[in-house]
């Protein structure tokens, strides 16, 4: 029901989507609400923004709202990470992430068209400056950001300096907003870091696929759902220019950008600085002595400012120790136990459930046959496309024509004749004169007696007997099949 959400606001199309099941984490709904979609296009579009369905105007295109909040579940953003957005288009899914990271995270876009780019930063500044002002105004609840968090380059997606970016950083969330090739998937999966996930529509197959990365060339893939996206955009061998660089993340000191590294880095550089100043202001107290501990600890003579410029140049990595190619091999055979196991007991789960709806079936349809008329249970094999109900029974499979009752066969069904005889001996004697044979013979010679008196009266009876039968046996038949169709 995403297409019954449409407002005159952006609140109005946040409550919409909320009501409707679309948003369904608070954390996504603050998100959506902070960002009003309407600022992203055009403005004398604004109004047509504000319904759950792709916005398409001249460069700016949209996803659907509930698409982006479906990719939000899918992703699983925690504060503090860092995004890509392959084809970020208007900047609206980027901003919404990036209220979900904070000031810590880090929001990067890229997109093949100039122009998209240019608007997308004009939109993103314009959504920056309102949140500042309703912080200034009082509230309360709004996201914390920082304007380094979000960034957009422009250039063409397949021409990516996957090196250079991934020496600088690898990225624990990666979102492709437009259908990308099966040959490229890998490509886009090296910008992925260990334990981080990629959502991307796959062009040739319509699906939206989640890629967990395990370590290294372990990783994991989900089906979400049938798309449809506009392709990445290709640029022939002559239009291909340099290789792009994604936005650099290196450190400087300044406090918006040292909140957006790691912890450990900024333990380390805490260490280092506070070590420097130490030691400069050690010298300056005492004289020579303290030249021999410096040449012990060589880092301690730099000063503060040579510091500063050496940890310009380091990444959001930088500190995190390298493993060495056993430790990697080690953890990818752990990686690849563990997910075999787990596929293992979805195994036996899934043989479990289809061994019980067998089981099901079968005791259903034993039901059926020897409770409704031949006629149901060929109708209903012919609706199913099936030729008999019970594979895994001894029951005999059902004819399309109906057997007579004349011919000696037993057909599965109890007859008329067979009923009276029964209820007689179960509720006319006791047990004991039905041992002694004289139960059975009395009703046998009293069966002889009437049967020449009324033999001609049965027969007539037979004949309208038959007649009212078919008529109640085709309406009955009518009604069952209905039911039959409703369950299917």
């Amino acid at each position: 029901m995403a297409w019954l959400s449409v407002g005159s606001t952006n609140d109005d199309l946040c409550n919409q989507l909320k009501q409707h099941g679309v948003l369904q984490t608070g954390a996504i709904f603050a998100a959506f609400r902070h960002t009003d979609r309407g600022d992203f296009v055009q403005q004398n579009k604004r109004v047509q923004a504000y319904a759950d369905r792709p916005f398409k105007h001249e460069y700016v295109h949209i996803s659907a709202p509930h698409m982006y909040a479906t990719v939000l579940e899918q992703l699983d953003l925690k504060p503090g990470m860092s995004f890509l957005n392959i084809g970020s288009g208007s900047g609206y899914f980027s901003c919404l992430v990036a209220c979900l990271l904070g000031e810590n995270g880090l929001s990067h876009g890229i997109d093949i068209n100039g122009e998209v780019v240019k608007h997308s930063q004009d939109c993103c500044q314009r959504w920056f400056d309102n949140i500042h002002l309703q912080r200034e105004a009082g509230e309360s609840d709004l996201p914390l950001i920082s304007r380094e968090g979000v960034s957009f380059v422009e250039g063409n997606c397949f021409n990516i300096d996957v090196a250079a970016s991934t020496a600088c950083c690898r990225y624990d969330r990666i979102y492709i907003g437009a259908g990308c090739p099966e040959s490229k998937k890998d490509y886009f999966f090296s910008l992925l870091s260990d334990d981080g996930i990629m959502v991307a529509p796959i062009d040739d197959s319509n699906c939206l696929i989640s890629i967990k990365r395990q370590c290294r060339n372990v990783y994991t893939v989900t089906h979400i759902s049938h798309v449809h996206f506009a392709p990445l955009i290709r640029q022939s061998v002559d239009e291909i220019t340099d290789m792009v660089h994604l936005p650099p993340v290196l450190w400087a000191p300044v406090a918006s950008r040292h909140r957006q590294f790691p912890q450990q880095f900024k333990e380390a550089v805490y260490v280092l600085l506070l070590a420097s100043r130490h030691s400069s202001s050690e010298s300056s107290l005492s004289g020579g002595s303290s030249q021999v501990e410096s040449k012990k600890y060589i880092y301690r003579s730099f000063p503060l400012h040579i510091w500063t410029f050496i940890l310009s140049f380091t990444s959001r990595d930088w500190f995190v120790p390298v493993q060495s190619e056993s430790e990697l091999l080690t953890r990818e055979l752990f990686c690849e136990r563990r997910l075999r196991t787990s596929a293992e007991a979805q195994l036996a789960l899934a043989i479990t459930a289809r061994e019980k709806a067998e089981r099901e079936r079968d005791t259903f349809m034993l039901v059926v046959r020897q409770m409704y008329p031949r006629q149901y249970v060929t109708s209903a094999s012919h609706l199913l496309g099936i030729s008999n109900f019970l594979p895994h029974t001894n029951l005999p499979a059902v004819d399309d024509e109906e057997d007579d009752d004349d011919d000696g066969e037993d057909d599965g069904f109890v007859d008329e004749e067979e009923e009276e005889e029964e209820e007689y001996m179960y509720e006319g004697e006791d047990e004991d004169a039905f041992e002694g044979g004289t139960g059975f013979e009395d009703y046998q010679s009293e069966n002889e007696e009437e049967g020449e008196d009324g033999e001609e009266e049965e027969d007539d009876d037979e004949i309208d007997g038959d007649e009212d039968n078919s008529m109640v046996s085709e309406s009955f038949i009518h009604e069952v099949d209905s039911e039959l169709m409703q369950e299917v």
